[in-house]
């Protein structure tokens, strides 16, 4: 007979409780969404006459406010439609249980004729199947942003001043708080409803805690705002009366609101801070570099790579300052051989080389995509793999160990393991590989197939030193068990760090000598800056860390914003030009418009690859492709009919032919390698190679050959062309180019100052020019031989289309130019000088 579970007993689900749960979360939902009308109102009134910071702060409070009731409505209603689905699915098991009964009851009454007949000729099919499994329902809680208030000394000093009428704002705090205890009514009912549900419905699961307690920490935020306008409000009425407006200083509010115990800690982020490590693609980084929405540190070291066919393979590893676990490196270090895939019980995390979480939500038996990201993660056979929409793949194994990594043909990089489980190895498809070698809990070296070798020194938990062909990298750490100092081979400090007990570089020097300083203020912005406050851009970060605005020292702003997937839909520049771009499902861009009003239309095939190209004028480019695992187009169609074809074998272009029928050919080693170009008259320009895939040969097709040498280093040291001329080149320990020497023994060398910039070079007459760098390492001066100079000075402030307000050219040839001291440079041709600077040579 059929398992038909157990049918016995009836489905223990109260569906009143239920349909009392249903009416509950409707109830609250609906009560939330009649406030939004009014309480937008009374932010309306209250900001009448509010002007200054505090105002605006105000106004964010609001609108994140409003924000938070939305997404608390819908989870509201989420609840609600889980209530009823289970209700049904319910109500679908009872009723199967019935029939079932019935029908076993039937089987049970027949006599022994009939059993026997049953048994030799098979009896009745049950008219139903065997249980459904018990559905599970899960509401995700809503986000609560934190309202921003400004802390002491944080936002409120310096000369800034608020005003506002306290009327209006005590208006506001006695109508807010009437709300919000209207609503309490509504969350007291929602909560006991719940829990009535979950104690007499016990067929499915409904996972609905999270949204009571973001419905009490929305009602707890509002109170803050309550007692926050009340507390400004008391500030400004004792400063001058209820009905008057009244202006007072920031940093007097400030305290006041300190004072009466009314502050708030800031959270930055709405992720965890792992999905912040790494290098996130929408954020914004500041100086050497500094992920200026978390304060995050980055070092990254690539310590072992490839060029030409095998690319893909590499080893590198990642130092993020926010990052407290201890890995292969150490303290703070991620590398490839932390990449994972981390399975739970809410969802799964792609642990990346760099130390970066990627969040896959559980959706039923699978999981959705990532959070804020075009990766989804399936089951495929026996494994699991991670896809973007770019044809990035990483597998894993069923218990989520990394197996591989590839974007198409040729690319694949596949990991080995030791018999502990440790990653051993590195083995592109191609052949090249990298092998690791570990002492204990740490790695020790990294080794290529070609010879190159990495050693790595540790001092307890801290990776110290890592020395390779190049020389030696050393890594400075401070008391905290943070990198203070990253020194380069050629003893330069790269970069000097100071950080805050939150672990967030709060200083930073670099080689040139000039310290930015970090200040993070509330409202997640980030003031980039000299000590003194001077030439300073502030970075301006969402929730969820994504870089939304710049604002340079003229107060000109740069904005961008984002989906809910990171795809950047819109960038306005700070001339207030904008581009707009449009996105599918899955994530592609498939429309842009410019500035100037160019309008770009892209097509998208099943495997993510462009198809079709149309530009503004309506032109259409076609692209076609001969294999579904090929990432290339094998036929290119330009938009008057023209078509180029092109042939790939594994990822490498063997072939092409031009609309006109001219066909190049091209041929690579075992390691896919170019090593001979073949044109459409049969002559062929050859490449010879060494075992690192460095071209030490190349021969044109006449037959000349021209050489080349290389250190261990892999540095160029020499090349000889096919007459026999041999240039060579020198090197300080550091892998610095000191010295050129031409094919008649002649030197030119060049000199590097404390920085490691070259500061002069010499010519083999003796003749030398020098060079002068500015705290930003941009070329301020330059001496010529016979000691005339050209000079750029930075002073002058510039227009809203980045325009100097005034410049001259003065009599030394001095150029007046005005960078903002953050990478942007507005240069002017200078005249010449009104001699020659140097003696034409006799």
């Amino acid at each position: 007979m059929a398992d038909l579970g157990a049918i016995e007993d009836d489905v223990r689900f109260s569906h009143a409780t239920a349909e009392r749960l249903v009416g509950a979360a409707t109830a609250a939902a609906a009560a939330i969404d009649a406030q939004a009308g009014s309480r937008a109102g009374l932010v309306t009134t209250a900001s009448a006459e509010f002007r200054g910071l505090f105002a605006e702060i105000f106004t964010e409070n609001a609108r994140t406010a409003k924000a938070d009731a939305d997404e608390l409505s819908a989870r509201l209603r989420e609840v609600a439609d889980g209530a009823q689905q289970l209700a049904r699915e319910a109500l679908a098991e009872q009723r199967r249980r019935l029939l079932a009964r019935e029908w076993k009851r039937e089987q049970d009454a027949r006599n022994l004729l009939e059993h026997l007949h049953d048994g030799l000729f098979g009896g009745e099919d049950p008219p139903v199947g065997p249980p459904a499994q018990e559905p599970s329902v899960s509401v995700s809680p809503p986000p609560n942003i934190s309202r921003q208030t400004p802390l002491p000394g944080a936002g409120g000093s310096g000369s800034g001043t608020s005003s506002a009428r306290p009327d209006d704002l005590r208006s506001f705090a006695s109508t807010s708080a009437a709300a919000n205890g209207e609503l309490r009514g509504n969350l007291g009912t929602v909560r006991g409803a719940l829990t009535d549900f979950t104690d007499s419905c016990h067929w499915g699961e409904l996972s609905a805690d999270g949204v009571v307690s973001g419905f009490e920490q929305w009602l707890t935020a509002n109170d803050q705002d309550v007692a926050w306008a009340g507390t400004i409000a008391d500030a400004f009425s004792a400063a001058g009366g209820d009905g008057a407006v009244t202006a007072l200083p920031d940093a007097a509010l400030s305290a006041a609101l300190s004072a009466t115990g009314v502050t708030l800690v800031r959270r930055d982020l709405t992720i965890a801070p792992p999905q912040a490590f790494g290098a996130p693609p929408t954020t914004g980084y500041a100086d050497d570099p500094v992920n200026t929405s978390t304060g995050n540190f980055l070092e990254t070291e690539v310590d072992l790579g490839f060029s030409g066919g095998t690319a893909s393979l590499r080893f590198a590893r990642t130092y993020n300052s926010l990052d407290e676990r201890v890995g292969a490196f150490g303290r703070g270090w991620s590398s490839e051989a932390e990449q994972q895939l981390r399975l739970e019980d809410d969802g799964a995390a792609l642990v990346l080389a760099e130390g970066r979480e990627i969040v896959f939500p559980r959706l039923g038996d699978a999981w959705d995509r990532a959070d804020g990201e075009n990766l989804w993660l399936a089951r495929v056979g026996e494994g699991l793999v991670v896809s973007a929409n770019d044809g990035r793949r990483w597998e894993f194994t069923a218990g989520g160990r990394w197996s591989s990594t590839s974007c198409g043909p040729g690319t694949r990089v596949s990991a080995e393991y030791d018999e502990t489980g440790r990653l051993s190895g590195l083995r592109h498809e191609r052949g090249r590989r990298i092998d690791l070698v570990w002492s204990g809990e740490r790695i020790a070296a990294v080794q290529a197939s070609d010879g190159r070798r990495v050693v790595f020194d540790y001092e307890g938990e801290a990776l110290v030193a890592a020395t390779g062909p190049s020389g030696t990298r050393r890594y400075g750490w401070d008391r905290a068990g943070l990198i203070a100092t990253v020194t380069d081979a050629a003893g330069v400090d790269e970069v000097r760090n100071r950080y805050d007990s939150r672990r967030r570089v709060v200083a930073q020097t670099s080689p040139f000598g000039r310290t930015t300083r970090f200040a993070y203020l509330p409202g997640r912005i980030t003031v980039a800056s000299d000590e003194d406050g001077a030439r300073s851009n502030s970075w301006i970060a969402d929730k969820r860390g994504r870089l939304v605005g710049v604002l340079d020292p003229e107060g000109r702003r740069q904005s961008m914003s984002f989906d809910g997937h990171g795809n950047l839909v819109s960038a306005t520049e700070r001339d207030g030009s904008t581009t707009v771009h449009a996105y599918d499902e899955r994530g592609r861009r498939i429309r842009s418009v410019t500035p100037s009003g160019a309008d770009i239309t892209v097509g998208w095939d099943e495997h993510d690859r462009v198809t079709t190209v149309v530009a503004e004028s309506g032109a259409v480019t076609r692209y076609e492709y001969a294999e579904e695992s090929d990432r290339n187009p094998s036929l290119i169609v330009d938009p008057e009919d023209g078509r180029t074809f092109l042939t790939w074998i594994d990822g490498l272009l063997t072939e092409i032919v031009d609309p006109v029928g001219v066909r190049l050919r091209f041929s690579y080693d075992e390691h896919g390698d170019l090593v001979a170009t073949t044109d459409a008259d049969g002559g062929s320009a050859r490449l010879e190679r060494d075992e690192a895939g460095r071209v030490v040969a190349a021969i044109t097709p006449s037959g000349a050959v021209t050489r080349f040498r290389y250190d261990a280093a892999g540095r160029l040291v020499s090349t000889r062309d096919a007459l026999g001329a041999t240039w060579r080149y020198e090197y300080d320990a550091g892998g610095r180019r000191v010295a050129v020497v031409d094919p008649l023994g002649e030197r030119t060398t060049v000199e590097h100052g404390e920085h490691g910039a070259p500061v002069a070079t010499i010519d083999p007459l003796g003749r030398s020019v020098t060079r002068v760098f500015d705290d930003l390492g941009r070329v301020s001066e330059t001496i010529l031989p016979d000691g005339s100079s050209w000079r750029s000075r930075c002073p002058l402030p510039t227009d809203r289309d980045g325009r100097p307000q005034r410049r001259r050219l003065a009599s030394r040839a001095q150029c007046d130019g005005c960078p903002d001291g953050h990478h942007r440079s507005h240069r002017r041709q200078a005249r010449p000088p009104p001699r020659a600077a140097v003696p034409p040579d006799r």
